[in-house]
Order: C-alpha cells, then structure tokens, then sequence
C-alpha cells in the first residue's frame, strides 16, 4: 500500500517537530511564512508551539505548502 502524499508529509514532519533543536519554517499555502522552534507538538491536523505553559501559534497542517527545516 502506498502512502498518500500528505500522509507521508505529515509522518516525516511528525519526526521532525520532535527534535527541539531544529527550526522548522514552514510555508503557508497563503504566502504567509511561520518559524517555529522550541517546545512544539502535533496533536492531530494541528501542530501547536508552546510559550512556557501557554499554547502559542497553531497551524494546521492542511495549510501547510513546504517546510524548510534548519538545525540550531
């Protein structure tokens, strides 16, 4: 069975956002251009960055168009 595209996408970005000391750029299909680095998790579509104890940025990964991936 072959993986969706998406699928594929979503479990390779799941590996990355574990790392925390990777920087992850992420391009919106919207033009929008979104970093994040530091404490951050997927749950689900969502991938949430955390300030401390408070939930910070959320992106959805449906509005995701690439991610470019840096070390620190």
């Amino acid at each position: 069975m072959t993986q969706q595209p998406n699928e594929e996408f979503r479990k390779n970005l799941g590996k990355y956002l574990k790392h925390k000391n990777l920087e992850i750029v992420f391009n919106l299909k919207n033009g929008r251009k979104v970093t994040l680095n530091g404490k951050r998790k997927m749950i689900g579509d969502e991938i949430i960055q955390y300030f401390g104890e408070e939930k910070g940025i959320i992106l959805n990964v449906s509005d995701i168009q690439s991610a470019d991936v840096f070390a620190l």
